[in-house]
């Protein structure tokens, strides 16, 4: 039950809002990750579980600079905050009573833009933020891109 709350929180703190068309299904996951069409139920984003780990999910949606700017802002009066961790990479935290975040960035792919995030279940847990970190690496390799400036 706990995981299920934990996963709708993640995806309603990162989907305030749509961004219409159709995301585009040519991107390579990182090593591991399987496309989910149990949690895809729109094509604005598309959802990768790690296999055999259901709270391991990487995620890539249509970037849009109204909807989700404030993802790369600290915001004190919820409890927010977003720390670099160099090279256009950026571990979004939310400290309030579940503290959980997401490692993410921001791609130019074909001219448009996308959110490419991990999620984090434990904050604390600095093998995970290294793990989701190297997730996105291998995702940047893997799709020819890069993280662009926010």
């Amino acid at each position: 039950m706990i995981k299920k709350i934990l996963l709708f929180s993640v995806i309603l703190l990162f989907t305030m809002g749509f961004v219409c068309g159709a995301l585009t299904s040519d991107f390579k996951a990182p090593n591991g990750f399987e496309h989910s069409s149990y949690l895809d139920e729109n094509d604005s984003i598309n959802i990768y579980c790690f296999k055999g780990d259901e709270d391991k999910l990487f995620l890539i949606e249509k970037y849009d600079d109204e909807y989700y700017g404030d993802l790369f802002k600290n915001n004190t009066e919820y409890y927010y905050s977003v720390t670099s961790l160099g090279n256009n990479t950026y571990m979004g935290l939310e400290n309030g009573i579940i503290q959980s975040g997401a490692v993410m960035e921001v791609i130019e792919h074909n001219g448009e833009k996308y959110l490419v995030y991990t999620f984090l279940k434990d904050t604390s847990d600095k093998g995970q933020i290294k793990d989701s970190a190297n997730y996105l690496t291998e995702f940047n390799k893997l799709n020819n891109v890069e993280p662009i400036a926010i």
